[in-house]
């Protein structure tokens, strides 16, 4: 047990317990493209995009940590028939001199209502529909000028909104790609599938690849014989099947990963196998077996006191609200300082919300309410905060008086208590948690992980009493206790939520 805590110990000397923890374990390098949040222009961050964004910087953070070559990527939605019904939308609904004298934020406001108030009329006004679909079809033409400053407005303005978001969530890229810049590869692509036969135009218009289950086609699934996949409308126009192939071909020719990963939810595995699809008719069977689906369940409601929300913003400023509530009125919560109140609540709001959402499996569905999310005597982020700002605070209290403890608790016999050796059992677990986390690309597993120590070390902090004990007694307790608060926190950082020292 000595040989573990001191491993953890070293591990933390050198930066991080989870770098050095997996990357001594000899993973085969690799390189990885890993492609997550991935929103649409000018419409709602919702919760989907929400859970895309968090597992995937989990992800992204496990692989990096284990030494792989990582390229993260952010691929906006910028293109396709939503982009048709926003600007019709903006045509029909926008008064130019209420956008023109709007700030940034007003202007997303109106685009995203004005795409709601679109896709709404257009499913129940088929010539509205209609003008949509011919709107995207004349600018991915190229023919429609007068459309395209509307686009252009659209895409900084949402721009300019999630890169504030993502430093709001210390989210980084290492690379901003985005749908249009790879409609005209797309049509290239689809015009030699024609020409090689592997692609037919039917007689309605449209462009199909068909599946064929043949000794040549040995990647294929056996479910794949009757699997068709579309690439172009009767109208041309591409669609997001044809830019993601264009788009995975450039991406090769960037990186030559070993995998290209999509953290996407459950609904598109059918989408994925289309992708795979084409790719095997079109000799490039090595390149569709690197693709990888992180696929996600659904979030079925995210409640809050005034009712169901959809929208991240409005997620986050209900947390935020609710943490300001807590620290107000609970005996067990405190903020030292007044001016840390705002920066205490945000996080509590975060860790609530993505511990809640990475305590289960990734295909789980389930449904969201802050008032699970945020109880801390159940298992849930803020919980983990609060163990982890109590183990620092006792830290800072010792620390005078019994020094560089960190180096001296070797001097001494370790802690032979029950529920000192218990502690210590589940430090040793950490590694092997970390392990299968990585190997199955689930938060889930250090999240529960994390639960279980934090609940351990809070029945521990009376029989692992540190004050007023000799020396021999409490410096190999204070040492546990430490490690303990250090391996929490690092849990914490891998979920991307700052780690809270008073509290």
């Amino acid at each position: 047990m000595r040989a573990v805590l001191d491993r953890l110990q070293t591990a933390h000397k050198k930066g991080s317990i989870i770098r050095e923890l997996l990357r001594q374990k000899g993973h085969s390098k690799k390189k990885i493209v890993i492609d997550f949040s991935s929103p649409n222009i000018a419409k709602p961050f919702h919760v989907g995009n929400l859970r895309s964004t968090i597992i995937g910087r989990y992800v992204d953070y496990l692989l990096r940590s284990a030494g792989h070559e990582v390229t993260s990527i952010n691929y906006l939605g910028d293109w396709g028939s939503q982009i048709g019904l926003m600007v019709r939308g903006f045509r029909e609904f926008v008064d130019d001199s209420v956008w023109n004298d709007a700030d940034p934020v007003k202007r997303l406001k109106l685009l995203r209502d004005t795409y709601v108030r679109s896709a709404t009329l257009a499913q129940t006004d088929e010539r509205y529909a209609r003008e949509s679909r011919e709107v995207f079809a004349r600018m991915e033409a190229q023919k429609s000028d007068e459309h395209w400053p509307i686009w252009q407005q659209a895409s900084e303005i949402s721009r300019q909104h999630l890169n504030n978001f993502y430093a709001m969530l210390n989210v980084r890229f290492d690379r901003w790609d985005c749908e249009s810049a790879h409609v005209t590869a797309a049509k290239e692509m689809v015009d030699q599938l024609i020409e090689r036969r592997i692609a037919e135009r039917r007689e309605d218009g449209l462009c199909v690849v068909h599946s064929v289950v043949n000794s040549v086609d040995t990647n294929a699934s056996s479910s794949s014989s009757d699997l068709y996949a579309l690439l172009r409308k009767a109208d041309n126009s591409t669609l997001y099947l044809t830019r993601e192939l264009a788009a995975i071909f450039d991406r090769r020719r960037r990186y030559d990963a070993d995998e290209y990963l999509y953290v996407v939810e459950n609904g598109q595995r059918l989408h994925f196998e289309q992708l795979k699809l084409v790719l095997r008719r079109m000799g490039e069977g090595e390149l569709a077996e690197k693709v990888g689906h992180v696929n996600f369940g659904h979030v079925m409601g995210m409640s809050t006191r005034a009712g169901r929300v959809e929208l991240v913003d409005d997620l986050l400023d209900a947390g935020v609200r609710l943490a300001n509530d807590v620290i107000l009125h609970s005996h067990s919560v405190k903020v030292a300082k007044e001016e840390d109140v705002k920066s205490v609540a945000f996080q509590l709001a975060l860790s609530a919300i993505i511990a809640n959402d990475l305590k289960r499996r990734r295909a789980s569905d389930y449904e969201f309410s802050f008032e699970r999310a945020f109880n801390f005597k159940d298992d849930s982020g803020p919980m983990i905060q609060m163990k982890h700002a109590r183990l620092c605070g006792i830290e800072r209290r010792n620390r005078e008086e019994f020094g560089d403890f960190e180096t001296s608790w070797v001097d001494y016999p370790l802690e032979e208590s029950d529920v000192g050796k218990e502690l210590m059992k589940r430090l040793s677990l950490f590694e092997p948690a970390l392990e299968e986390s990585l190997s199955q690309l689930q938060p889930c597993t250090v999240v529960v992980y994390a639960f279980q120590l934090a609940r351990l070390s809070a029945s521990a902090l009376k029989p692992l009493r540190v004050i007023g004990q000799p020396k021999e007694i409490a410096v190999p307790r204070l040492f546990i206790l430490s490690l303990t608060r250090k391996v929490l926190a690092e849990c914490l950082i891998a979920l991307g939520l700052t780690p809270l020292e008073e509290m």
